[in-house]
């Protein structure tokens, strides 16, 4: 049996180093940015549901420390350094 050549294109057998570099760089330019986007997304989306978190919490603290102080709520902490707790 004979084994026929594989028929090409134009004489070429397959693609240049240039066109392999030009198909990368047109996949990885738009991936890098639409990675880079996600990531900001999901950072910007994760700051409000950690807020609600903090508030849940301070208030099931606030319900306990009252069930604990005959009913007392607590007093509101002073921020005065710069963002701190000051104690």
């Amino acid at each position: 049996m004979m084994i026929l050549p594989r028929s090409s294109v134009a004489g070429q057998d397959g693609f240049t180093r240039i066109e392999l570099m030009n198909i990368t760089a047109i996949i990885a330019i738009p991936a890098a940015v639409a990675i880079r986007q996600y990531f900001r997304g999901i950072k910007i989306a994760r700051a409000p549901s950690v807020v609600g978190h903090f508030r849940i919490a301070a208030g099931a603290l606030a319900a306990a420390y009252a069930a604990v102080n005959r009913g007392r709520a607590p007093a509101t902490p002073d921020i005065t350094d710069g963002g701190h707790l000051a104690i």
